[in-house]
C-alpha cells in the first residue's frame, strides 16, 4: 500500500469499481503504506504473504485457482509479468488486464529499479498472454507494441487517470502556511520524487536563468535519492536562498493552487498525475514534452506550455512567458476535472468487459 502514482491509481480505481457496484479485492504484498487510509471500506484488503514479487507468483496462482475472480487488474512491469506468470500456472478464465505507464524503451535502461529493468526484458515473452493491455498514452502504446512485439491493435489507450477527487479539490482551496505564499514574489513549483526521472536539476538551472532577470522563488516538494545532489546545487547557486526543498508535504495541492507556475521537468513519464493535479488545482503549467503524457494532458499547448526535455533555456523562457501571461484558472480546472475516478474506472471496466459497457 506504499508507492507513487501507479499505486495511488490502483487504489482509486478499486474505489471506482466498488462504487460502481462491483465486488473488489485489493491484493498486496505489504498492508502498511501511505495509501492504506485512502482505500475504500468497500474494498477487501488481502495480503498475499511473500514480500517479494517473485515469491508471490505461487501464492497468487493458488489464490486464482481458489477464488476464480472474473478479472484481475495490475500495473507496473514487474507486477505485470508476475500476474501473467501466475495466471499461466493457475489456468482458468480470469481475465488479466495489465496497465503500462512508462515508455519501455526508456525505462528499461533508465529506471533505478532492477526489477523494472528485468521485467521489461521479459515483457516480450509474457505480455502477449494478457487478455487486455492498457497504455496511458498513444505514443506509449506505439513504444510498447514495438518493445514487446505486440500488434498495436491489441493495446487499448486510456489517457484518463483516476486523479481528481473531492478531497483534492477541498485541499486545493486551503492556503499554505509557508511565508512565501503570503507576499507578492512569484513562486515556481515542482512536485515529485527527487530522482533522475523527474530531472529537477534542469528545473533549478532554468530557475537560475530566470532569477537573473527577475525576482522569484523556486520550491521543489518531494523526497528521493537525489536530495543530496539537489541540496548541493542549491548551495552552489547564487540564488540558494530563493530555492527551497521542504521534503514531503501532506497537502501539495494548496501549494499548486497558490503557485505562480507549476513545472513538470521530467525526462520520461506515463501520464503524470502531478501535472493533472496542478491543472485541477487551477495552476498555470509548464511541462517537458517527454515520452509520454504531458502533450496529451495539456492538449498541445492549449492548457500549458511544452518545452524540450533537458533544455533549461527553453524552460526558463516558458516560465517567463507564463508569468507574463498566466493561464485561465477556470479553464485549467475544467481540464483537470476530466480526470475523475468515475470516468477512469468506467473506461477500465469497458476494456475488461466490452460485452457489458459502462456509461
Amino acid at each position: 500500500m506504499a508507492g507513487g502514482g501507479a499505486q495511488r491509481a490502483m487504489v482509486r480505481l478499486a474505489r471506482g469499481f466498488a462504487e460502481a457496484g462491483h465486488s473488489v479485492e485489493a491484493l498486496v504484498l505489504e498492508e502498511d503504506g501511505n495509501f492504506k487510509e485512502e482505500l475504500s471500506d468497500k474494498v477487501k484488503l488481502t495480503k498475499l504473504g511473500p514480500k517479494r514479487i517473485s515469491g508471490a507468483i505461487l501464492a497468487l496462482a493458488r489464490y486464482l485457482r481458489r477464488e476464480r475472480p472474473d478479472a484481475i487488474l495490475v500495473t507496473e512491469p514487474a507486477c505485470n509479468v508476475a500476474v501473467i506468470a501466475a495466471k499461466l500456472l493457475a489456468g482458468g478464465s480470469t481475465r488479466v488486464l495489465i496497465r503500462e505507464g512508462l515508455f519501455p524503451s526508456v525505462a528499461a535502461t533508465e529506471s533505478p529499479h532492477r526489477a523494472t529493468r528485468l521485467a521489461y526484458r521479459l515483457a516480450p515473452f509474457f505480455y502477449r498472454y494478457a487478455d487486455v493491455i492498457v497504455a496511458l498514452a498513444s505514443d506509449l502504446a506505439k513504444d510498447l507494441a514495438k518493445w514487446a512485439h505486440l500488434d498495436l491493435a491489441r493495446i487499448t489507450v486510456i489517457p484518463i487517470n483516476p486523479v481528481v477527487t473531492p478531497e483534492l479539490l477541498a485541499y486545493a482551496e486551503l492556503t499554505p502556511k509557508h511565508p512565501w505564499f503570503h507576499d507578492q514574489l512569484p513562486v515556481i513549483l515542482g512536485v515529485g520524487r527527487l530522482d533522475r526521472q523527474k530531472d529537477f536539476q534542469t528545473l533549478i538551472q532554468a530557475f537560475e536563468r530566470l532569477r537573473n532577470q527577475r525576482p522569484c522563488r523556486l520550491m521543489i516538494i518531494g523526497e528521493g535519492p537525489l536530495r543530496g545532489e539537489l541540496e548541493l546545487l542549491k548551495a552552489k547557486s547564487s540564488f540558494g536562498s530563493d530555492i527551497e526543498l521542504p521534503g514531503f508535504v501532506s497537502n501539495p495541492f494548496c501549494f499548486m493552487s497558490k503557485c505562480s507556475v507549476f513545472v513538470l521537468s521530467s525526462r520520461y513519464e506515463g501520464l503524470p498525475n502531478a501535472l493533472i493535479e496542478a491543472l485541477a488545482s487551477g495552476a498555470s503549467v509548464v511541462a517537458t514534452n517527454c515520452p509520454s503524457g504531458p502533450s496529451e494532458i495539456v492538449d498541445g499547448d492549449r492548457y500549458g506550455r511544452l518545452v524540450p526535455v533537458g533544455d533549461p533555456d527553453a524552460m526558463a523562457q516558458a516560465i517567463r512567458d507564463t508569468l507574463d501571461r498566466p493561464a485561465n484558472s477556470s479553464q485549467s480546472k475544467a481540464r483537470g476535472l476530466e480526470f475523475t475516478i468515475a470516468r477512469s474506472s468506467s473506461l477500465y471496466l469497458n476494456a475488461l468487459f466490452p460485452q457489458r459497457p459502462v456509461s
